[in-house]
C-alpha cells in the first residue's frame, strides 16, 4: 500500500508508472506465478528507468522509480491481477449467457 503521508505528486507518479507497466504487460498463455510476474514488473521498471533522459519530467520519473520500487511493483501487480480477474469473469459471463441461450 502506498504511504498516505507521501506528497500528492509522488503518489500520482507511483500510480502513473504502475499504470504504464500494466499497459505494457503482455500476458502469457498459461498462468504466471507471483514470482514470474514480479520479475516481469521489475524488468519493465528497469526499462523505464533506463529510458529516462535528463529532462526534468523524466528525471522526476526516474527519481520516484528508483526511490519507491516496492510500491510501484505492488500497484502494478494489483492492477495486472485485477485485469486478469475481469477478463476471466467476462469469459465466464459469456459462457453462462451462451448456455442460457441454448436452454431457452
Amino acid at each position: 500500500m502506498i504511504d498516505p503521508s507521501l506528497c500528492f505528486s509522488a503518489t500520482n507518479e507511483i500510480i502513473n508508472i504502475a499504470k504504464s507497466i500494466t499497459e505494457s504487460y503482455k500476458p502469457k498463455e498459461e498462468y504466471e506465478t507471483e514470482v514470474e510476474l514480479v520479475l516481469s514488473i521489475y524488468e519493465e521498471l528497469n526499462a523505464i528507468v533506463s529510458s529516462c533522459s535528463s529532462d526534468v519530467r523524466e528525471g522526476y520519473t526516474r527519481h520516484i522509480a528508483e526511490r519507491f520500487p516496492e510500491w510501484i511493483r505492488d500497484e502494478a501487480y494489483k492492477r495486472i491481477r485485477l485485469t486478469e480477474v475481469k477478463s476471466t469473469l467476462s469469459k465466464l459471463r459469456g459462457a453462462a449467457n451462451a448456455h442460457v441461450q441454448n436452454i431457452t
